[in-house]
């Protein structure tokens, strides 16, 4: 775990912050360099020498950390999501992606010689991938690389606009073909990262010190950014707060992962028959609930070690960084274990 942050007293959070965890400018700038060349790469080599009908890329959206500007300095990942016109449907991007995927990193290795970095691409372990993983090394400069996550999907938000019923007709597609959770939530990646990236800047270095307290790949870290704006969302919307009371509210829910449910009505409510239906199917299910705000098929961390996370919350809360200059133990938020809210709430399992 991250011995430095549980030295540092709780009042220097925000240095602490600033210092170790805020990337440079340096940083960004050879992300943004291989972000492009990759891109570029997509538009144009791809798919060049495929007879016709050529495929074509719709778009390309940057999600994850970069996308949503809560990467950590040092945490080179960049995660790209492929929209393709050959996708007609959620079924066809599960059925056709694999080979999609195959001819992504055929000409990757094809095309690498043009570029300044050398491409190590991550062999996949699943017969059926959503991902293709690859890291870009410069070729020049030592330990300087940036870690790909690239993911091929349908484009289902292209004719949808936000005030349209459009919204439901999609919910309804996506219920009627549901199979896995969070099995297409690549399609609604725009939805994730302008859920997070319209929050403050204060909010987003929360977020950055809770990825950065828990390192460990379970539960995903998107579910400790959706923990964070919940608890900035019920217990503060100060865009100055303080840092340790924030820290220390993320880690009370933590603690109390049984009773977690937790829901935004922002992209989808219960308006309509058949995505109510499914909403209070989900909002039944097992302890921790967090709904993904962008795809309610998806929840977000699902069958993780949460009792391993939040036993090292109960430790955390112990430590420095938990503690004012009195050695007395920094107040959470008041975030109601029984709030009534029509958007998000934590509620017992009852």
């Amino acid at each position: 775990m991250a011995q430095d942050l549980y030295q540092t007293p709780a009042r220097k959070l925000d240095k602490f912050v600033f210092d170790v965890l805020q990337p440079d400018s340096t940083f960004l700038r050879q992300a943004g360099q291989a972000i492009d060349t990759i891109c570029e790469f997509l538009k144009t080599n791809c798919f060049a020498d495929r007879p016709p009908p050529r495929i074509k890329v719709d778009r390309i959206v940057k999600g994850g950390s970069l996308g949503k500007g809560t990467s950590l300095k040092g945490g080179s990942d960049a995660d790209l999501v492929v929209f393709l016109d050959c996708f007609k449907g959620y079924n066809d991007q599960e059925t056709n992606r694999a080979g999609i995927i195959q001819e992504i990193r055929r000409m990757l290795e094809k095309c690498q010689q043009q570029w300044h970095f050398e491409v190590i691409i991550e062999t996949s372990r699943w017969p059926n991938p959503r991902v293709l993983s690859f890291q870009m090394r410069s070729k020049t400069t030592v330990n300087e690389s940036i870690d790909f996550d690239m993911l091929p999907a349908y484009n289902a938000l292209q004719h949808v606009t936000y005030f349209s019923s459009d919204h439901t007709q999609l919910r309804c597609r996506l219920i009627n073909c549901y199979s896995r959770g969070g099995e297409f939530s690549t399609c609604f990646t725009e939805l994730q990262r302008d859920f997070v990236v319209e929050r403050c800047t204060k909010l987003k270095s929360l977020i950055r010190l809770v990825k950065y307290w828990y390192k460990e790949s379970l539960p995903p870290k998107y579910a400790l950014e959706l923990l964070s704006v919940y608890a900035w969302e019920r217990g503060s919307r100060d865009r100055a707060f303080k840092m340790a009371e924030g820290f220390r509210t993320v880690l009370e829910l933590i603690r109390q992962y049984k009773k977690l449910c937790i829901y935004w009505t922002i992209n989808y409510d219960f308006e309509d028959e058949l995505v109510a239906g499914f909403l209070n199917k989900q909002l039944r299910k097992p302890r921790p609930i967090i709904l993904d705000p962008a795809d309610p098929m998806g929840i977000v961390g699902e069958g993780s070690r949460w009792d391993l996370l939040a036993r090292e919350a109960e430790h955390c809360c112990h430590q420095q960084c938990c503690m004012d200059l009195y050695g007395v133990s920094v107040q959470p938020w008041d975030v109601l274990v029984s709030a009534a809210s029509p958007q998000c709430l934590i509620v017992s399992e009852d």
